[in-house]
């Protein structure tokens, strides 16, 4: 008996052959294991991003705050020192005034009035002294409280 060559398969052969070969073999356990790996890489980072997040927004209000507190201080101080400055001056306007009118009552209202400004000033400075914070600060305080003693002195 003579062999016979096929040239081609036959076509049940092929079919199941090619069959075989499109189906991937199951791999539940890889697949699931990088899948659970990228989720929770994920979540790490997300974690990550809201927990830093919230502490941006934590240290911008602490910021604003202490912002806010160096800004009253700055208004309180300003405050002080306007009226310190406006009661020299009304200070001095008494004096020019008692100095004109040499009258017995007005030299008495006027040494009452610069009394009383001289009270205020002396009542209003205290507050100016928590709010100082440098050095440079402090030498300007000492500074005027020399000033404005010499100032009464003279007066």
């Amino acid at each position: 008996m003579e062999r016979q060559t096929r040239w081609t398969a036959s076509p049940a052969a092929d079919y199941d052959a090619q069959e075989e070969s499109l189906v991937p073999p199951a791999r539940v356990g890889p697949a699931s294991t990088i899948r659970g790996a990228l989720i929770a890489g994920f979540a790490v980072v997300f974690a990550l991003w809201v927990a830093s997040g919230y502490e941006l927004v934590r240290s911008l209000r602490d910021v604003d705050r202490r912002l806010e507190a160096s800004r009253d201080d700055f208004q309180r101080g300003q405050e002080v020192l306007t009226a310190v400055r406006t009661n020299v001056l009304l200070g001095s306007i008494y004096l020019r005034d008692a100095v004109i009118d040499r009258t017995p009552e007005s030299q008495e209202d006027y040494r009452k009035a610069l009394l009383q400004i001289r009270e205020e000033v002396d009542r209003m400075l205290p507050g100016y002294l928590p709010l100082i914070g440098s050095p440079l600060e402090q030498q300007h305080w000492d500074t005027l409280q020399v000033e404005l003693e010499n100032y009464w002195k003279s007066r």
